[in-house]
């Protein structure tokens, strides 16, 4: 259904978390902002940052994709949705699956169909720590040649190693 690119193709918005420690809440609101610039620097383009406690019916109908900034304990949206998806967050871990990626201060990018909507995308930018959020919010496609997958799960080691320095990648299947 990706790559991730794609939730940037169309017109956007980017839902914040808002139920975190004040720093986590605060991360996420600066990577959102960083985003939103980097598009209207990039790309000429305009998009709007909503808290998670301020998306209703009304946005989720839109034809936009939804870029949710926050794993589910900071973010209400991500929360929401984090039970029917393959990729878990956990303090010392991701879970891909069934497959354990064992780790602190791990970063986590994918995108899935948005449930309303299977044409608009929601792309995930989650960390299992305040290391890994920001780790995982300096990761954005906004650049020509950006061949980012469906999902990513990686640490610090890409500041290092670039790619090789990420734990898993790939796509999903149309299910």
């Amino acid at each position: 259904r990706g790559p991730i690119k794609r939730a940037y193709n169309n017109v956007f918005y980017l839902v914040v978390g808002t139920s975190g420690m004040p720093e986590q809440d605060e991360l996420n609101l600066e990577i959102a902002r960083n985003i939103s610039m980097r598009w209207w620097y990039r790309a000429n383009g305009n998009t709007q940052i909503f808290r998670d406690t301020e998306v209703g019916e009304d946005l989720r109908g839109l034809m936009n994709h939804m870029i949710l900034v926050g794993s589910p304990d900071t973010n209400l949206i991500s929360a929401e949705f984090a039970p029917d998806l393959p990729i878990k967050m956990e303090p010392d871990g991701v879970w891909l699956g069934d497959e354990w990626i064992n780790g602190t201060d791990m970063a986590a990018s994918f995108v899935f169909p948005k449930p309303e909507n299977k044409l608009s995308l929601i792309h995930c930018i989650w960390g299992n720590s305040i290391a890994g959020m920001r780790l995982s919010g300096g990761l954005t496609p906004i650049f020509s040649g950006s061949n980012l997958p469906d999902f990513m799960v990686f640490d610090k080691a890409v500041r290092l190693y670039g790619t090789a320095g990420v734990r898993a990648a790939g796509f999903f299947d149309n299910n």
